[in-house]
């Protein structure tokens, strides 16, 4: 294990922080874990062993790692000879390392291929096929998810026609949309990540309304959660404090 830091914009993170709370304490945990050029050995086991010690459940660390993998926090490739080792996207550009340490894993990691992540919607449907012990079936992931990549490895796959051509193309929309341009160009990684299909497997083709339909589901979701926390919404602040009597000092 070793120090590392974490910035405030960790928990407003319009990606990761829509994420489960195993998946969140994984993110922060692999910082601690990989080595000082963001690599790390990503076996379920052993990363349930550093991050969940007396947890029973061993499908925590699995669905985390996938989870993260997804959302292009992590990528995870396959060695022959290593299992399956991790790299954490970004991590030079966040985490700053006196006197760092040359990487083991990096040499495994770069002549390896992308590992199989798992495929969300068979958690939740299943469809009537069987998925093995667990129930998970598993799907193949073509492309590298690349959400703050800094992976020299690792590069965006060619936009379809009418599609963005880089992340910064598509903050250009972000007005249009009236949403903000970090949240634009984590969707473009997004989608770029998936092979340019949205969550239902459906080809996008116009990207001011696919970033449209995004934001509208994002702030859709902002809302249910503000209302299952039971938050009060602003005119309900100001009739609860104006009902708080003042205290003479």
């Amino acid at each position: 294990m070793r120090i590392r830091t974490i910035k405030p914009e960790f928990w407003t993170h319009p990606i990761l922080s829509r994420l489960s709370h195993e998946a969140r304490l994984a993110a922060i945990g692999l910082l601690n874990i990989a080595d000082d050029d963001g690599f790390f050995l990503a076996d379920a086991a052993l990363i349930r062993s550093a991050l969940w010690p007396f947890d029973e459940d061993s499908t925590n660390a699995r669905r985390a790692l996938d989870a993260l993998s997804k959302a292009g926090y992590i990528e995870i490739r396959e060695s022959s000879t290593h299992g399956p080792i991790g790299s954490v996207l970004n991590f030079s550009k966040h985490q700053r390392i006196d006197r760092p340490t040359a990487s083991k894993l990096a040499g495994y990691f770069n002549s390896s291929n992308p590992r199989r992540v798992l495929d969300e919607s068979s958690l939740l449907e299943g469809k009537g096929k069987e998925q093995g012990k667990e129930g998970i079936r598993e799907q193949e992931s073509n492309a590298p998810h690349t959400i703050g990549a800094g992976n020299s490895n690792t590069g965006p796959i060619d936009p379809p026609n009418g599609m963005p051509g880089t992340d910064q193309e598509a903050t250009q929309a972000a007005a249009t949309v009236g949403c903000p341009g970090e949240f634009a160009t984590d969707e473009w990684h997004r989608a770029n990540g998936r092979g340019w299909v949205d969550s239902r497997g459906v080809q996008i083709r116009n990207w001011p309304s696919y970033l449209r339909s995004c934001w509208t589901s994002a702030q859709s979701r902002q809302a249910e959660n503000a209302a299952r926390n039971g938050k009060p919404v602003a005119g309900e602040r100001r009739e609860i404090r104006e009902a708080i009597p003042l205290k003479m000092v």
